[in-house]
């Protein structure tokens, strides 16, 4: 609609995943609910490595880097 080209529109809908995923995080915390279900597969697929006290103490700030890449692959015009 602003006549952005699909790079910028990538970039932007990136932000907002990462926004969306950070603020789930966030509410997650609030509720002390996993809502992502991390702490199940640590400890499933990571059992040697992960224990109770550490999967129990995630939390939005355990997370350093969100990386969201977003690649739109075909893109229609369309009019209004």
């Amino acid at each position: 609609m602003e006549n952005l080209d699909m790079e910028k529109i990538e970039k932007k809908v990136e932000i907002k995943i990462k926004e969306d995923i950070l603020k789930t995080l966030g509410t997650g915390e609030k509720i002390n609910t996993d809502l992502f279900n991390i702490s199940e597969k640590a400890y499933r697929y990571h059992v040697n490595k992960w224990d109770n006290k550490i999967i129990n103490s995630f939390d939005k700030t355990s997370i350093n880097n969100i990386k969201v890449n977003i690649h739109i692959e075909h893109s229609e015009n369309y009019k209004r």
